[in-house]
């Protein structure tokens, strides 16, 4: 058997489980209290938690993977960053902080996925 067949066979390591925590963020979204793209204050919007890797994508609801923004999936700088508006996008990439920027790399380095970050949040 030449090397090339045993790697060929190796399994491609699972990703660790997604974290699941409803309450994940909340804390980080009373002490923001604005949306990070517009800045909006609480008081004048509702914001929502969004991840910056989709739970569908194996993102955790941990902290560094949560950021506030106003409106929902659908509207607002959330619904905007949703529907991938390449603007929006590219704006919250600039406001991230470095541990939400390290938290993507890291868990898409764990996913066999290197350069997530750049897929989902480019530079303009």
């Amino acid at each position: 058997m030449k090397d090339s067949d045993v790697r060929r066979y190796q399994p491609i390591p699972k990703p660790p489980p997604r974290i699941r925590d409803p309450q994940a963020g909340t804390g980080k979204l009373i002490a923001e209290g604005r949306c990070r793209l517009c800045g909006k204050p609480i008081r004048d919007v509702r914001l929502s938690r969004h991840h910056l890797i989709a739970r569908g994508q194996g993102g955790d609801d941990v902290d560094d993977n949560l950021v506030p923004l106003c409106g929902s999936g659908t509207e607002g700088c959330h619904g905007d960053v949703e529907h991938w508006r390449a603007m929006a996008r590219q704006r919250l990439r600039r406001l991230l902080t470095a541990a939400e920027r390290a938290y993507v790399t890291r868990r898409g380095e764990e996913q066999g996925k290197p350069g997530l970050l750049d897929v989902l949040y480019p530079w303009g």
